[in-house]
């Protein structure tokens, strides 16, 4: 006792032997199976209802339903061993997880049924779609030290650059044809050559890079590359594209009819079709309106809107063409397909992975004096092969048949988890065929989804996962 004074209290528990820290995380007993049912439903159901669930909505739930309280760290950990990870979520609309489920089981229908024409000789099937690089697109990593005052702090320019428009196609064959001359590396679409590149610089680098793109610039580039290309390739042969929902791969052409309106563009949509009269049923009776009568308000001698419209759809109802968008009938008139991907659901595009692997080749030729004419020249090496450095290229067999088998293996992996246990496209397919009716689109299914349609698959942006798939499956 120093200085005749007592030693002061510890205010730390005395440890025994075997003692350990009771609520550290590493410490926690396993949860139940209640416990663990539980999270998983209390997740899906905040994502659903307000965007986003995080570690402090699992500890009030997990002390309200179960009076366990546990810190977020014990918590973060128990989700990790679960399966989930904390990432940067992404807000994709009104559509149901049922309705994206029964969407991708129409598309895996569909490429099935592909698949088996394309096997048989009878068809080939395409992928196409658009994305960009910029002038200053170069690798995001670097070797550094923590020991130095700078750290992970780099120099170089800054901002991002002109940027750069990439149009493209594959099949399992390869690329939709080579590097075409110099002066056809522009936006104008005027001419016809035989071959799917289109790169052009152009656009603001502050917006979208959706906005960089529109119906006429798609439409224009399907009819003077895309469709040139293919006849040279493949003479004779149908065309099953494969293509995202972008908003501007369905723009509508001059005879497109919307079924809605005011009064007068009901008016305006029935004249355009040539119709005289329209018959409607009124309390039960059958009641005929001649063109004349249309624009008076609502009466015994007048129409209403919604009678109008009525008649109208019955009309389009003869005049499929008038729903179709300018390329679905441009495609028609050839007798070529469409499948329209899942929304959100890049897996199923293979050439996703192209615009990666070219991509990463671009950036790692980075130097800080790059102009957009030495980007258009880089990206022509990335697709097609550079001598100097061994660099492939997108080839037939080592790229493309690859990328699109990731794809199909994730539709079987798709199939057994959802659709049929042990099944996969191939006896899909020919389940389909002895089964024509199992094809067709079930009327709710196709109400659920009827506005789905929206731009998609932007720059940066998390997969929609169903129920945890593995990206590599």
């Amino acid at each position: 006792m120093p200085n005749g004074r007592p030693p002061k209290p510890s205010l730390r528990p005395i440890k025994t032997p075997g003692d350990r820290q009771i609520l550290h995380p590493m410490n926690l007993s396993p949860l139940t199976i209640e416990m663990e049912s539980g999270i998983h439903r209390i997740i899906n159901e905040l994502n659903a209802e307000k965007g986003f669930c995080d570690t402090a909505d699992i500890q009030e739930f997990l002390k309200n339903e179960f009076s366990l309280e546990m810190s977020r760290r014990g918590i973060a950990r128990r989700l990790h061993s679960l399966g989930y990870r904390w990432g940067r979520s992404r807000t994709i609309g009104g559509m149901s997880i049922a309705a994206r489920k029964a969407r991708t089981i129409i598309y895996i229908k569909e490429l099935s049924l592909a698949i088996a024409e394309e096997n048989s000789g009878g068809a080939v099937i395409c992928f196409t779609d658009e994305s960009y690089v910029n002038v200053r697109h170069k690798p995001q990593c670097t070797w550094f030290s923590d020991a130095t005052p700078t750290g992970n702090e780099v120099g170089g320019p800054s901002g991002r650059g002109e940027r750069e428009i990439i149009l493209h196609a594959i099949s399992r064959h390869g690329l939709f044809g080579g590097d075409y001359p110099a002066n056809f590396k522009a936006k104008d679409l005027s001419q016809k050559f035989p071959s799917s590149q289109h790169f052009f610089v152009g656009g603001s680098i502050l917006e979208d890079y959706h906005t960089n793109m529109d119906g006429s610039l798609f439409i224009n580039w399907l009819r003077n590359r895309f469709i040139p290309s293919f006849d040279a390739l493949f003479p004779g042969e149908k065309c099953i594209l494969i293509l995202d929902n972008a908003s501007y791969h369905s723009a509508k052409g001059e005879g497109f009819i919307p079924l809605g309106g005011t009064k007068t563009q009901l008016i305006e949509s029935l004249t355009k079709l040539n119709v005289s009269s329209i018959t409607v049923n009124r309390q039960g009776l059958r009641k005929t309106f001649n063109k004349t009568s249309w624009g008076g308000r609502a009466s015994p001698n007048s129409p209403s809107a919604k009678e109008l419209l009525d008649g109208l759809r019955l009309v389009v109802a003869d005049h499929p063409e008038t729903q179709r968008s300018e390329i679905e009938n441009l495609f028609f008139q050839r007798g070529w397909q469409i499948i329209w991907t899942p929304p959100y659901t890049p897996e199923t595009q293979p050439i996703e992975k192209v615009w990666a692997y070219t991509k990463n080749y671009i950036a790692s030729l980075f130097t800080p004096n790059r102009t957009p004419s030495i980007l258009v020249i880089q990206t022509i090496l990335a697709f097609y092969g550079d001598l100097s450095t061994g660099h492939e290229g997108v080839t037939a067999v080592l790229l493309c048949q690859k990328l699109i088998f990731h794809t199909f293996k994730w539709c079987d992996y798709f199939i057994n988890l959802h659709m049929h246990d042990g099944g996969n496209l191939s006896t899909l397919a020919t389940h389909l065929q002895n089964n024509p009716l199992e094809e067709e689109v079930p009327v709710e299914i196709d109400d659920q989804i009827a506005n789905a349609r929206v731009e998609e698959e932007k720059e940066n942006f998390d997969i929609f996962d169903f129920d945890n798939a593995n990206d590599d499956i």
